[in-house]
C-alpha cells in the first residue's frame, strides 16, 4: 500500500485517500461494549474492523 493518505473529516470521522482519490472514510463506533471502525466505501459498501489498519487496507483495496 502506497500513497494512502489519512484526513480528520470531523469528530471519529477520518477520509482515506489513495492516489488523491477518495476510497471511503472510516467512523469509530460502538457496538456493543466494543470500540469499532466502521468502513464506508463511495459505492455504499461497509465494513466494520477492530483495528484501523484494517480498515484502511480494506478501503484502499481494488
Amino acid at each position: 500500500m502506497t500513497d494512502i493518505r489519512l484526513f480528520e473529516a470531523g469528530r471519529g470521522r477520518i477520509a482515506v485517500l489513495r492516489a488523491g482519490a477518495s476510497v471511503g472514510v472510516l467512523e469509530r463506533a460502538r457496538i456493543g461494549v466494543r470500540r469499532m471502525w466502521m468502513a464506508t466505501r463511495p459505492d455504499g459498501s461497509r465494513g466494520v474492523f477492530a483495528a484501523r489498519r484494517d480498515a484502511v487496507a480494506w478501503l484502499a483495496r481494488r
